[in-house]
């Protein structure tokens, strides 16, 4: 009953967070370029960034902190020793991926046209409530995941689809299984009410942290007057 708890927990998680890159060229130098990135996170992410010593190869990385509310990577390069074009590469989970690419773009950190096809206006981020997305992500995460992502940068529709159908197949599958006691029996909810409560939590407390970071980011992005094509 635990290990299963425990590996329907962990894909839960790891699925829901995959990473992605997405690169571009810079018309500053990597120094000048590492400088403005920093300038940005200042803002957007006080304290909660780093340089790293270890750059996998490239002239700098900067890294998320492990309690900042956002999960990003910023890969600093040139092209190559005879051509000194700056390449900025930025890693992490698509939403956020794409909400910091465009952020550098509006900056003009990076050379690079987000537009739709369509031309359609990009638009300012409205506030999202702490008090509305734990609510929610107690009666079910997939509640929580669909209020936090709605008209935000921070998750993208796939993002979004794969976490809500995770979580309902999470419950659906604990509550079976604490239900029978571990298939030990036929399903008996009356008899394991309790382990069944006790089992559903795990998905909750993993949202209610999710939720957490998500609603902290996309609060902060709103009030720096951000705009983005949103789905």
């Amino acid at each position: 009953m635990k290990l299963s708890i425990f590996l329907l927990t962990v894909c839960l998680f790891f699925s829901a967070s995959l990473h992605a890159q997405n690169s571009a060229e810079s018309p500053f130098t990597p120094d000048e370029a590492k400088a403005k990135i920093e300038a940005i996170l200042n803002k957007l992410d006080t304290g909660n960034f780093k340089q790293e010593e270890k750059t996998i190869g490239f002239i700098y990385l900067i890294t998320n902190r492990w309690y900042s509310p956002f999960n990003y990577n910023f890969f600093i390069q040139t092209v190559t020793s005879k051509n000194l074009r700056t390449v900025v590469r930025v890693e992490g989970p698509r939403g956020d991926r794409l909400m910091f690419a465009r952020i550098l773009e509006l900056e003009k950190v990076i050379d690079r046209d987000s537009t739709p096809v369509t031309k359609k206006e990009p638009s300012p981020l409205s506030p999202k409530y702490h008090a509305i997305a734990q609510p929610l992500n107690f009666i079910s995460p997939a509640l929580g995941v669909m209020y936090v992502s709605y008209k935000s940068p921070r998750l993208s529709r796939t993002q979004t689809w794969t976490r809500i159908i995770l979580y309902l197949l999470t419950d659906a599958i604990l509550v079976r299984t604490a239900g029978s006691g571990g298939f030990r029996e036929r399903y008996r909810p009356e008899k394991y009410s309790g382990a069944i409560v006790a089992a559903l939590l795990v998905p909750r407390i993993i949202g209610s942290v999710s939720a957490a970071e998500l609603v902290t980011g996309h609060n902060r992005v709103m009030e720096l007057g951000y705009t983005f094509y949103l789905e």
